[in-house]
């Protein structure tokens, strides 16, 4: 049986079911080790928080095989798609006594098996009422050791906690009705406080147990560990002996969001059920009044009720909230002018220099010729790679604060490769006082934002010119090949470090070059060995990038060598639609081998995808059709959530040969903030890196498979060094101006502060 599993899980404030004022409202939902949301085993109607990743790792042996294992490990990973949706998945391992098969090498087993879990919230509409959800264990593949479908119902009652449920299905995983309880007793006990003991039935078995959960830990970003041991009694193994075991579990909740992004934010409302402060949702939570009402003048207070961020900006600029407004207003009963004043337009030479002391390259400013009051800022960025919302933050906090003050409308113009990609504009005055403290929809209605939107050169009076460009990039990451849950194995992997060298030729041209070293493998990874074919060996891509726009639709041509065995082309096309929100992209390869030590016959691969940001539940989701490499065909649909730079997303692919569903993991390698150029040469580490793990499912068959349903790698992708991964729209730019505030505040407050 091949079952593949990687784990995970999240929390947050924002969490829809009530869990008790006063005595649960502290406390994050914790995987049982079912690894879906509940007590010991058994599920709860709760799911984890968004924006929380819990990772678990638990010795639980389930007495139905109590007699044939040896021992028993188990890893599992949840976390929330959205509102209402929770999914997890975890790699139960249950040794059987004996060692390996001296001929195949498999290793002795009860049973080793990826359980995929989901539950569906139902919405609750009173919090008298209990939280409701209805879930899947073990969904697909060919082995479900522990398949199930339950519906559940939660509610707290002061210090208790109840939970009761039905199962259904043969196996007696949940088959019937279970439940239990949780207690707190200890609440406002000093370090007792997070203990509580859990008693619960899960339709076969009786556990007993203690859990304990740490306060926030700052120094891991606000991370909690999460501790339980239990006993099962009155169980029985399935020879019907008894079999009463002990069991211990750790679990880690990891945040993902850079939890001090609040800390510099102005401070939102809590959440009336849980009483955690509601970071996620923060542009809601103060209220805007119309700039020409009198009431809106009264609502300005001094900028240190809004957090350390806005209070030093008030300190740099000598200005509150209340002064700007004050300005806003009396400008706007001036005529608007054709001409800006001379020692204006010498002044945005100094905001030049500021920008390129921050960072960015190919920098210059000018007014559009028929607005003379719009000052137009092109920049490239390749310090801020997590996200490009990083770098929009600090060069318009930046300018807006520097900017002759005579310009009313602020444009800035994204580029990479001299290529325009994007374009960000905002009403200046209206920005400032954001930064000052105000809620974010003062600006949102006039925001625009517009992928591969740009202004002709004749449109604009250029005042400076153009600074230098970066002469390379470089960029670092490590290289994983690994299997999880397979018969020879329980993980076995193969490592090894990539270093990637780009650089700029012409407008839209770049060089690449990418090599990459193997530094570790597993015996099952070595030569000869079963795995042997997906080794990291030494591998090097050499290519030339051309990219350009062509009628409304941005097109990467690559040419090169690839993984040292073969050369060829590849394509890329993008078409964008809703100001970014969704994107139709064509990829087309054509690869034949270097010599005939390689084979002789030359592949071709191509893909439609579609692909829409939905905002309500801030979800990708693309739709695929593939001519594999591997010469079959067939459709592939994923579903995509970002938890702060981490990205996730669930994957369906069918071809004519296999059926395949997997999970995979986009993980930034690189600060925040890189490091500063270095004589014109960036050093930083990947943007992103990419690691998945696909399992079988709707056959008879689970085992190990090497063929069917296979992807060409694009090493160089247009939605990763162009369109911010994908995020590239307006929605995105919009849900996320508290953390262009906070960028400026973290990084653009200093470099002025130097300056003046």
């Amino acid at each position: 049986m091949l079952a593949l599993c990687v784990q995970q899980a999240w929390a947050t404030g924002d969490q829809a079911s009530y869990q008790g004022k006063d005595y649960f409202g502290d406390l994050s939902p914790v995987p049982s080790y079912a690894t879906t949301t509940g007590g010991l085993h058994i599920p709860s109607a709760e799911i984890l928080d968004e924006g929380v990743f819990a990772l678990q790792r638990d010795t639980f042996r389930n007495p139905r095989f109590g007699a044939r294992a040896s021992r028993s490990n188990n890893t599992g990973l949840a976390f929330s798609m959205g509102p209402y949706l929770e999914v997890a998945g975890r790699l139960a391992n249950y040794p059987a006594f004996g060692e390996p098969d001296v001929n195949s090498g498999f290793d002795p087993l009860v049973l080793r098996d990826l359980s995929a879990n989901v539950k569906l919230q139902i919405p609750r509409f009173s919090e008298y009422l209990p939280t409701l959800a209805v879930g899947i264990t073990d969904a697909g593949g060919a082995a479900n050791f522990f398949d199930a479908q339950y519906g559940v119902a939660t509610h707290t009652f002061g210090p208790v906690k109840a939970t009761v449920g039905y199962g259904r299905r043969s196996n007696q995983q949940f088959n019937g009705g279970f439940g239990g309880v949780e207690i707190r007793p200890f609440k406002d006990f000093g370090v007792l406080s997070n203990l509580t003991f859990l008693l619960e039935d899960d339709s076969r078995d009786t556990h007993v147990g203690v859990r304990y959960m740490t306060d926030e830990l700052r120094w891991l970003n606000d991370a909690r560990i999460v501790a339980t041991v239990s006993r099962a009694i009155n169980a029985v193994d399935e020879t019907g002996k008894p079999f009463s075991h002990t069991d211990a579990g750790i679990t880690l909740h990891l945040p993902l969001f850079d939890r001090s992004i609040g800390k510099r934010l102005p401070q939102p409302e809590r959440n009336k059920e849980t009483g955690e402060p509601d970071f996620n949702r923060l542009r809601y939570t103060q209220p805007y009044v119309e700039p020409d009402t009198p009431e809106r003048l009264a609502s300005l207070q001094d900028p240190t009720r809004y957090g350390q961020g806005a209070t030093a900006y008030a300190g740099i600029t000598q200005k509150t909230a209340e002064q700007i407004f004050a300005e806003s207003r009396a400008s706007q009963s001036e005529t608007e002018n054709t001409q800006i004043d001379s020692s204006a337009v010498a002044n945005v030479s100094e905001l030049q220099e500021l920008l390129v002391k921050q960072g960015f390259t190919s920098v210059r400013i000018g007014t559009i010729s028929k607005q003379a009051q719009t000052l137009v800022v092109e920049f490239d960025n390749h310090r801020y790679t997590r996200d490009e919302v990083d770098a929009l933050g600090v060069a318009m906090g930046l300018i807006v604060t520097k900017a002759p003050v005579a310009f009313k409308t602020i444009v800035l113009v994204s580029t990479k490769l001299d290529l325009p990609v994007a374009t960000l504009q905002v009403d200046r005055l209206k920005y400032h006082l954001y930064l000052a403290g105000e809620p974010a929809r003062v600006i949102e209605e006039g925001l625009q934002f517009n992928p591969l939107s740009h202004l002709e050169d004749e449109d604009v009076n250029w005042l400076t010119q153009q600074s230098a460009s970066l002469k390379a990039r470089t960029s670092f990451e490590p290289r994983q090949a690994f299997t999880a849950g397979t018969e020879v194995g329980n993980f076995d992997n193969s490592l090894g470090l990539n270093g990637n060298l780009y650089v700029p030729l012409w407008k839209g041209a770049e060089f690449f070059a990418s090599y990459t070293k193997q530094l570790y493998e597993t015996n099952n990874f070595g030569p000869g060995k079963i795995f042997g074919q997906g080794l990291i060996d030494r591998t090097v891509n050499l290519s030339i990038q051309q990219s350009y726009e062509l009628f409304g639709i941005f097109n990467t041509t690559t040419l090169g060598e690839f993984e040292r065995t073969t050369e060829g082309l590849q394509q890329e096309s993008t078409k964008f639609f809703n100001n970014g929100a969704s994107y139709l992209q064509f990829r087309a390869t054509h690869l034949r081998p270097k010599n005939r030590r390689f084979g002789s016959q030359s592949r071709e691969s191509q893909t439609l995808t579609y692909s829409h940001y939905h905002e309500y539940f801030d979800w990708y989701y693309d739709v695929n059709y593939h001519n594999y490499i591997t010469e079959d065909k067939g459709f592939e649909v994923g579903l995509k959530k970002y938890f702060g730079d981490v990205g996730a997303r669930l994957v369906v692919r069918k071809s004519d040969v296999i059926n395949l569903a997997g999970l995979e993991f986009e993980i930034p390698i690189a600060f925040r903030e890189a490091p500063r150029n270095y004589k014109g040469f960036q050093f930083n580490g990947s943007s992103v890196w990419r690691q998945g793990l696909f399992t079988r499912f709707g056959d008879e068959s689970n085992f190990i498979f090497f063929e069917g349903a296979v992807t060409p790698r694009f090493r160089y992708q247009s939605n990763d060094v162009f369109f911010n991964r994908g995020r590239n729209h307006q929605q995105h730019i919009i849900k996320n101006l508290p953390r262009m505030r906070d960028a400026f505040y973290k990084f653009g407050l200093e470099v002025m502060k130097n300056k003046d």
